[in-house]
């Protein structure tokens, strides 16, 4: 077993105050926006079996002599894994804290990543002008530790033209026509929304600012099981245009569905699935990628392209979960499905038992989600409070005491 110190990641989306204040560290003034929990090469995490864990500042954060970047640490002891590909953690493990809605986005499959990656390596593509960092594909799940809002997935298509005609229905005449149409409708008024010229973008975002809306509902109230909340779209794309001002990404927010995640609910969104993260917290799971195409609301690269040839246009698309704690009163558990290969999540909840977790075959990653309890195992003990992760070789039993709970994540 060994210690993990997560990698800080401060983008402009990011939180001051969400995940210093899970953590209970000071803040620095910076948006925290992510901390990463495995060993993607772009951020890994720094592995020690005697060190304290704490976020990392920054990317060569020291944990002391006997640390290690935890994929050399694999590369070195690959029968810690025990996977078919040998020497690399094939999920991801993050927490999460978006204060503003984060980039209108997609993730390809795991030919499209392959082709993609191959092409713009033979093209020599310059790394700033680059989609793919990977040849692998990204299926993630974000798993609300407070209440979560995002956009995922395509609302059906009638729905989105009857917003855009009490929008602007001059401007976005040629994409209410199109959603219409029996075949490729939403497909080919997304791409025209996405398309707008300037003028045509500026008069839509100006008769958005000035027309009468129901309320954007935020995440109060009981939301149906996957998820869906009925505010009005058109006060969700308003609400984005406070933070992207003249984007057309806050247009393409009207095609998409609205969810709202309750703490212990979890959103899976595959391969194709429009989505943008609205603001939370949460604890993210996902392959371990960093292949996202942009849309919009970013300051990074958009490919509008790219991004059209493999999204999928079916309505709806994402999955939401929110499974029950079985068990009783010392000890409960609570199981995710895994709709992915690559990972599947296990929150453990104790409160004065030892509970023995469930055995895997290939390498795990738990993380403290709140309370203070102990990770035990034959080898080590490790104290843990919110934001504290171990890793566990293939094969490694754990057992959990204390007071708290604790995300388990490992390979189906």
């Amino acid at each position: 077993m060994l210690r993990l110190q997560g990698r800080l990641q401060a983008y402009d989306w990011g939180s001051r105050e969400a995940l210093p204040a899970f953590l209970g560290l000071p803040g620095d003034g910076r948006p925290w926006a992510e901390i990463w929990y495995g060993a993607h090469p772009s951020a890994p995490a720094l592995a020690s079996s005697v060190s304290p864990c704490v976020p990392a500042a920054g990317v060569d954060a020291d944990l002391g002599p006997r640390s290690e970047r935890l994929d050399r640490w694999l590369a070195e002891n690959p029968r810690a894994l025990r996977e078919p590909n040998g020497r690399a953690l094939p999920y991801l493990v993050k927490l999460l804290a978006a204060a503003r809605p984060l980039s209108l986005q997609v993730h390809p499959n795991s030919d499209q990543a392959a082709r993609g990656f191959a092409r713009e390596g033979a093209d020599r593509t310059p790394p700033a002008s680059r989609n793919y960092a990977d040849d692998k594909h990204k299926p993630e799940t974000l798993l609300a530790l407070v209440p979560t809002r995002a956009l995922a997935g395509f609302r059906d298509a009638e729905s989105v033209a009857a917003d855009l005609e009490r929008l602007a229905p001059d401007v976005l005449r040629a994409a209410i026509s199109q959603l219409r149409q029996p075949a490729n409708g939403l497909r080919d008024a997304f791409e025209t929304v996405l398309r707008l010229d300037r003028g045509a973008i500026d008069s839509a975002l100006t008769a958005l600012q000035g027309i009468p809306l129901a309320g954007s509902g935020g995440s109060g109230g009981s939301a149906p099981a996957d998820g869906t909340w009925g505010q009005d779209s058109l006060a969700v794309a308003r609400e984005v245009l406070e933070f992207y001002p003249g984007d057309v990404g806050v247009l393409a927010t009207i095609f998409l569905q609205p969810r709202s995640l309750e703490p212990g609910a979890a959103l899976s969104v595959g391969a194709g699935v429009v989505h943008c993260y609205l603001d939370g917290l949460g604890l993210e799971v996902m392959a371990s990628s960093d292949n996202v195409i942009r849309a919009g609301l970013t300051s990074k690269r958009v490919d509008i392209d790219e991004l059209l040839a493999i999204v999928d246009f079916t309505a709806g698309g994402a999955l939401v979960d929110h499974p029950r704690a079985e068990g009783g009163a010392n000890a409960t558990v609570q199981s995710y499905p895994a709709h992915f290969s690559e990972y599947q999540v296990t929150i453990y909840g104790i409160a004065g038992a030892s509970v023995e977790t469930k055995g895997a075959h290939g390498a795990r990653v738990a993380i403290a989600l709140d309370g203070q309890t102990r990770a035990n195992c034959p080898d080590g003990r490790a104290a843990l409070v919110a934001g504290d992760a171990v890793f566990l070789g293939a094969g490694e039993s754990l057992e959990l005491s204390g007071h708290g709970r604790v995300a388990v994540v490992g390979v189906p």
